[in-house]
């Protein structure tokens, strides 16, 4: 969503297992003035890589139903399985489907 400054802010959470509990943590809020599947991979990539995680550790990938980040071929679901060398499933956000 941009804001005032038209600065696109991007939110990046993350869920874990802790204690065999499942948890969500804000892992940042970023901002990008590009909204490319590059540009926006790469953020996602410095924020985990930021917080001392690598993304060989990621199960699954979950976004809104933009095909900037959902699709399959040259978007940020295939650009972060290619950065983690192997497959990682996406799934669509449920908050974000239509009912």
């Amino acid at each position: 969503m941009k804001d005032p400054t038209n600065t696109e802010n991007i939110s990046i959470v993350i869920r874990h297992v802790n204690n065999g509990h499942a948890t969500e943590d804000l892992l940042t809020l970023a901002t990008s003035e590009k909204l490319d599947a590059r540009s926006l991979t790469n953020k996602l990539i410095e924020a985990i890589e930021k917080d001392g995680l690598t993304t060989d550790q990621i199960l699954s990938q979950c976004y809104d139903g933009a095909s900037v980040m959902s699709g399959k071929r040259g978007r940020v679901q295939k650009l972060m399985s290619d950065a983690a060398k192997g497959p990682i499933p996406y799934f669509h956000c449920f908050s974000h489907q239509l009912h």
